[in-house]
């Protein structure tokens, strides 16, 4: 699968997701290709963590310079102090950089952000003391505290997505204990592995490795081609387990900031 390929089945994954995360303010809809949020008093400078962005994620239409001008406008309007715009791989992505520049956007100056891929064939399951298995609903009911534990306020993204049938969820325990949780999210071809936290007390007993070896096999059996990932470089665990189980860097996605004067 080409980059800018992964890019549009990721577009597609973020849509279906992203209504459901906590305190998610709405997309605004109509400017070109863009994928934009917007949130005038979140004032992050962390672009994970700031929903002040905007997503060119290997645009399927023409993307003209009028679109950039209209996207730093209506940041500019709402009274926002930065907003990030992230940039995957795509046909018009020299144009595009060169808008950026022309408004101002730098590349934000730190950490990286890949896209990792592989294709979807079975793995053998992680060997670890804790026991890995599918959440269904009621156990998500009961593990409602650990998954607060886990999550923080993205314990309810998993409550609300763990009937829905594109989704799946994946936890370890301890004991009979909810200690690490991961989800998966099947879109035609292609599985998204994402949604993953580990409660403090229980990291370095390979949850995440067993999670990991889980969800792609659960992408196998729901026909799956390819299954993909993200994370960010200075998780450097998050990107060694990834590696250590097929992935590999298909693109980083470049990250630009502007910031009021």
């Amino acid at each position: 699968m080409k980059p800018e390929e992964v890019a549009r089945h990721l577009r597609r994954v973020v849509v279906a997701s992203d209504p459901y995360r906590p305190e998610f303010p709405g997309t605004i809809e109509g400017i070109g290709d863009a994928y934009v949020t917007l949130d005038a008093d979140n004032d992050s400078p962390y672009p994970s963590s700031n929903l002040n962005a905007v997503h060119f994620m290997g645009c399927t239409k023409e993307v003209v310079s009028a679109d950039i001008d209209r996207i730093v406008a209506l940041f500019n309007e709402s009274g926002c102090r930065r907003f990030f715009f992230w940039l995957s791989p795509g046909l018009q992505k020299d144009e595009i950089q060169n808008w950026l520049a022309a408004h101002g956007l730098n590349r934000f100056g730190g950490t990286g952000y890949p896209t990792l891929l592989r294709t979807a064939t079975p793995v053998k399951p992680h060997e670890t003391s804790l026991e890995v298995k599918r959440l269904d609903p009621e156990e998500v009911k009961a593990q409602s505290e650990a998954l607060t534990e886990i999550f923080s306020s993205w314990g309810d993204f998993v409550r609300t997505t763990c009937n829905q049938p594109q989704f799946d969820h994946y936890g370890a325990y301890a004991n009979n204990r909810l200690v690490a949780a991961a989800g998966l999210y099947v879109i035609g071809d292609l599985g998204y592995l994402g949604w993953a936290g580990t409660a403090e007390p229980f990291r370095g007993l390979g949850g995440q490795n067993a999670l990991i070896t889980a969800r792609i096999n659960r992408a196998v059996e729901r026909g799956c081609r390819w299954v993909c990932s993200e994370t960010l470089y200075m998780l450097e665990n998050s990107l060694r387990n990834l590696e250590r189980n097929g992935f590999h860097i298909i693109y980083d996605k470049e990250v630009y900031i502007w910031e009021r004067p």
